[in-house]
């Protein structure tokens, strides 16, 4: 499906939530610390999500991150590079078959955090990389038996996600998230997707 002025309008109001929170966190100051956005602090992180993808097809998404912390940018917002690591298996019933549809994904994203007390950050990601699919058709047709129609390509996605996470302990932090995920090249469409996971201090 093509949603480009959509996903344009996400994207915007996901890159002006942080800043939007960082205003209302700053309307509310008092002579207290400000609380600091924990990712700075620390090393790198790993861990992962699963979740739904939904667009022309719907699937289980399963995504692997690394987070590295890179600079303070303001009392309030950290940023931090996220490397990400995602597979999507979509499947869907057609006449007298299926199709299975996998989609493997690369993407390297900016993430700004955003400290909402000692426990809960609040972040926006934003990305570029690229994604491999492969796909299956299968239909069992009269007087053909079955026939099997199979391909595979490469291509551009981008990513944009917003998200929170809960301190659990100093090492371990559990969040949710809700993205945009735009294709382009062979496959030409915009999926959403949410998800829940861990993040895990090395």
């Amino acid at each position: 499906m093509h949603v480009r002025t959509s996903v344009a309008l996400a994207v915007a109001a996901l890159i002006a939530a942080p800043f939007s929170a960082s205003a209302q966190a700053k309307r509310g100051t008092r002579t207290q610390t400000t609380p600091q956005a924990t990712t700075t602090g620390g090393g790198l992180s790993i861990g992962g999500f699963i979740g739904y993808e939904s667009g022309d097809l719907a699937g289980l998404s399963l995504r692997v991150d690394g987070e590295l912390p890179i600079q303070q940018l303001s009392p309030q917002i950290a940023l931090s590079f996220v490397g990400s690591v995602g597979y999507t298996h979509f499947s869907e019933d057609i006449a007298f078959g299926d199709i299975k549809f996998n989609i493997f994904k690369l993407i390297p994203a900016a993430r700004f955090t955003l400290p909402v007390n000692p426990q809960i950050d609040l972040y926006g990601d934003a990305g570029l990389g690229l994604y491999y699919y492969s796909f299956t058709t299968t239909q069992t047709l009269p007087f053909f038996g079955t026939v099997k129609d199979t391909g595979s390509g490469t291509g551009l996605m981008m990513r944009f996600a917003a998200g929170g996470f809960f301190k659990v302990n100093p090492k371990m932090k559990i969040g949710a998230e809700i993205g945009i995920l735009p294709y382009f090249n062979k496959v030409d469409t915009t999926d959403f997707s949410i998800g829940v996971g861990a993040m895990f201090l090395l």
